[in-house]
C-alpha cells in the first residue's frame, strides 16, 4: 500500500486557496485530487482555530479603550493577565498589534500617539466613576479630526434590572457570577456606577470631542441578562410590556481641530 507524497508547495497552494480565496475544503480537495481529511490537517497546521480568532476579537472589543494608530491596533487594560493572554493569542492568531497594561484615568500613549482612531467597547464605562476624565483621556491621545467610536450597553436596561438611571457618588454593589466561560463556580464583588446617556455625551463634548451620531439598538449581540430572547441569530432581545427594551447605543465623534 503506496502513500502519495506532497510537496510544500503543492500543500501551501492547496492551503493558500482555502484560506485566502475563501473556496471549501471539499472544492479544493476534489480539484487537486487529494483527501478532504488531508486538506484539513493542512489548513488546520497553519490557520489559527476559530476559537483562537475570537478570543482575539474578543479581546481587541472588549474591556478596555481599543486604540488604533494606523491600521494597528493597540488596546490598552488595567489587567496584565489580559495582556499575557492577548498576546499569546494575537501570535497564534498571526495578528499584529500591541497590548499595554494601564490604568484609563492614567494612560499615556507617549512617542505612539497621537492616535487616528479611539474605540470604547461594551462594559468599560461602568467600572468609572468619572466620565469627565474618561473623556479627557480620549481627547488627550486622539490626534485632532480622530475619529472616537464607542458601543455599549444602553443604562435603561440597568434602571429596569433594579439599578439607579443616573450617576450617584456611591457606586451599586452586588455580588454575581463570572461571565468568562471558565468561571461558572465563581462569585466576586462588583462595584460599578451608572451613566445616562447625557452624561456620555456631556463629558466628550467637553473634551472636546464632536459627537456626529447616536444610534440605539433593541437587540444585544451577547446573551448576557437575564430574559433576553435569540429572534434573530445573534440578536437577544427583551420586551417590557409588550415593547423592546433598548439594549445598546453607539457613538461616533471627531475631536475638534
Amino acid at each position: 500500500m503506496s502513500t502519495q507524497r506532497y510537496t510544500p508547495e503543492f500543500k501551501d497552494e492547496a492551503v493558500r486557496q482555502v484560506v485566502e480565496r475563501g473556496y471549501r475544503v471539499a472544492e479544493v480537495a476534489e480539484r487537486l485530487g487529494v483527501s478532504t481529511n488531508s486538506l484539513h490537517q493542512w489548513v488546520k497546521a497553519v490557520k489559527p482555530s476559530k476559537a483562537d480568532e475570537q478570543a482575539v476579537e474578543l479581546f481587541a472589543r472588549s474591556r478596555g479603550v481599543w486604540i488604533e494608530h494606523g491600521q494597528r491596533p493597540f488596546p490598552a487594560w488595567a489587567l496584565p493577565q489580559c495582556v499575557r493572554q492577548a498576546r499569546e493569542l494575537a501570535t497564534r492568531a498571526r495578528v499584529d498589534a500591541e497590548f499595554v497594561c494601564s490604568d484609563v484615568y492614567g494612560f499615556v500613549a507617549g512617542s505612539a500617539g497621537p492616535y487616528d482612531i479611539v474605540y470604547t467597547s461594551y462594559g468599560a464605562i461602568c467600572w468609572l466613576p468619572d466620565l469627565d476624565r474618561w473623556a479627557a483621556v480620549i481627547a488627550s491621545n486622539l490626534a485632532p479630526g480622530g475619529l472616537f467610536y464607542m458601543v455599549e450597553f444602553h443604562p435603561i436596561h440597568d434602571l429596569l434590572a433594579g439599578y439607579s438611571y443616573f450617576t450617584r457618588a456611591e457606586p451599586d454593589v452586588a455580588e454575581e457570577g463570572s461571565y468568562t466561560e471558565n468561571g461558572a463556580d465563581v462569585v466576586a464583588k462588583l462595584a460599578v456606577w451608572a451613566h445616562p446617556l447625557s452624561s456620555v455625551i456631556n463629558a466628550l463634548v467637553g473634551a472636546g470631542i464632536r459627537v456626529e451620531r447616536l444610534n440605539e439598538f433593541p437587540f444585544s449581540p451577547y446573551n448576557c441578562f437575564e430574559g433576553l430572547v435569540e429572534r434573530q441569530p445573534g440578536r437577544f432581545y427583551l420586551g417590557h410590556r409588550g415593547h423592546d427594551v433598548p439594549m445598546v447605543y453607539s457613538l461616533t465623534g471627531r475631536k475638534v481641530a
